[in-house]
C-alpha cells in the first residue's frame, strides 16, 4: 500500500483563537493584619486557567509570592500602585481538583486584602504566555475608573477589568457589554474592589466603568492571549 506523507509548516500560518470564557472562582475579603492571605477551597473545571487579581493594603516593601495547595506555580504578569496590587496567572491548567490560593507578604505584613481568582476556560496558554497586555490608572472620587491598553485588543481574546477604592462595597456599574463578576469590600480599613469580564468582541483600547466611584480609585485591565501556540510541523499520513 502506497503511503503519502504530506508535511505542512503550520508555523507560517496565522493562529486562530479558541472560544475562551471567564467565570468567577473564589473571593477573599479580609481586614486582618497579616503576612499571608488564603482563599477558601474551590473546585475549577478540568482545563481551567486560573488568574489571580490581588489588592493588598499597606504593604510596600515586599512584592509577595503566590502559591496554591496543589503545589502549582504562579507568574506575576502585572503589578501597579505603591501598595501590592497585582495580577498572577497559574503556570499549569487545573486538573479539576479543589485548591486554595495563598498570597504571602511576610516581608511587610498588610492591613487587609481582597483577592479574586478568575477561571478562564478554552485557553491553550499558561503563565506569562497567556498574557497579551495590561495597563492601570488612578483617579479621584466622582470620576469613572478607566484604563487604556497600548494596543487594540483582539476580538477573540478575553479581557478583565478590575478596580478598587475606599468604599465598601466598591459599588460601580461595569463597563458597557462587560459582565460584573464580584463587587465586595470590608471595613477597618474601609476598602472595596470589583471586577468585570468580557469573553470576546472587545477590539478597543480604553475601558471605562459605567459609573463614578464614590472615592479615590485604582484600576487595572488585562487582555489574555487565547491563541493556540504554534504547532510546528504536522505530519499527515494518507493511506
Amino acid at each position: 500500500m502506497r503511503r503519502l506523507f504530506l508535511i505542512f509548516l503550520l508555523a507560517c500560518l496565522p493562529l486562530e483563537s479558541w472560544a475562551a470564557a471567564i467565570t468567577h472562582g473564589v473571593t477573599l475579603s479580609s481586614n486582618s493584619n497579616a503576612s499571608s492571605y488564603t482563599t477558601a477551597s474551590f473546585t475549577p473545571t478540568n482545563g481551567d486557567l486560573l488568574v489571580l487579581l490581588a489588592s493588598i493594603w499597606d504593604t510596600t516593601t515586599d512584592p509577595g509570592t503566590v502559591s496554591d495547595s496543589l503545589g502549582g506555580s504562579w507568574t506575576r504578569v502585572f503589578d501597579y500602585d505603591t501598595d501590592y496590587q497585582s495580577v498572577w496567572i497559574r503556570s499549569a491548567f487545573s486538573d479539576g481538583s479543589a485548591l486554595t490560593v495563598t498570597v504571602d507578604v511576610t516581608g511587610d505584613p498588610a492591613t487587609g486584602a481582597i483577592l479574586f481568582v478568575a477561571r478562564a476556560s478554552g485557553m491553550s496558554r499558561t503563565g506569562a504566555a497567556a498574557f497579551r497586555q495590561g495597563n492601570n490608572n488612578t483617579g479621584g472620587g466622582g470620576t469613572a475608573p478607566n484604563t487604556t491598553f497600548a494596543a487594540a485588543a483582539l476580538t477573540g481574546n478575553p479581557t478583565i477589568a478590575k478596580m478598587h477604592n475606599i468604599t465598601n462595597p466598591a459599588g460601580l456599574t461595569p463597563p458597557t457589554n462587560w459582565t460584573e463578576q464580584v463587587d465586595t469590600g470590608h471595613n477597618q480599613p474601609t476598602a472595596g474592589a470589583e471586577y468585570a469580564t468580557r469573553d470576546s468582541g472587545f477590539t478597543g483600547t480604553t475601558i471605562t466603568w459605567g459609573s463614578s466611584s464614590a472615592s479615590g480609585w485604582r484600576a487595572v485591565s488585562i487582555e489574555l492571549d487565547s491563541s493556540a501556540p504554534s504547532a510546528g510541523r504536522r505530519v499527515i499520513v494518507v493511506n
